[in-house]
């Protein structure tokens, strides 16, 4: 019977030797496998990590450009509001002339706006009691050296201040509402490289 003792201790030798053989490399495959899993999640980490910060970035970029973009838009719109002001005031200061300086601003408009031909200047009610006794011959002398003439007219306009002429039935609105708001883009400019230049 030692002799079956001899190969059963040489089986059971040879089973442990190839038992433990098979535990060894079943440890090394999965110590292999846990070091590929483990770079395999660093890798996609560094990738989640790198697409955060592009995202983050992104994000970032976009928020600054958004807030420039509502800073040039306020800043758009308080030098729009200022220079509204500025034509505003001017034309409100109009009115505030005393009656000599404002019919000296007419006789230069009367210079700028008169035909070469026969025409009627009409004024508003209120201009037209307060006119100086010799405005009819400044009117009619600014006509004179455009090659025409122009006659005070009885009739009054609805008007805010200035005048109105007309030529052969043809209105031409030049009450300073009217001129305001031809000229408001000319006046924008000039105002905004006045102020802001």
């Amino acid at each position: 019977m030692a002799g079956l003792d001899n190969i059963v201790s040489e089986i059971l030798a040879e089973a442990n030797a190839a038992a433990e053989s098979v535990r060894q490399a079943a440890q090394h495959e999965a110590e292999e496998i846990a070091k590929a899993a483990a770079a395999q999640s660093r890798q996609e980490c560094e990738a989640l990590e790198a697409k955060a910060g592009q995202a983050r970035d992104t994000e970032v970029a976009r928020t600054k450009s958004s807030a420039d973009l509502q800073r040039r838009q306020r800043l758009l719109a308080a030098k729009q509001e200022i220079i509204a002001g500025v034509i505003d005031k001017a034309y409100e200061e109009i009115f505030r002339l005393d009656d000599a300086a404002y019919f000296e601003l007419v006789k230069k408009m009367l210079g700028r706006y008169v035909l070469d031909k026969e025409g009627e200047i009409c004024f508003n009610e209120r201009d037209k009691k307060r006119l100086p006794k010799d405005f009819a011959d400044v009117i009619s002398e600014a006509a004179k050296a455009k090659g025409g003439s122009l006659v005070l007219s009885d009739e009054v306009r609805r008007i805010d201040g200035g005048f109105v002429l007309i030529y052969g039935g043809i209105e031409e609105n030049c009450s300073f509402k009217a001129l305001f708001a031809a000229e408001r883009d000319r006046l924008t400019d000039r105002v905004y490289q006045f102020v802001f230049a």
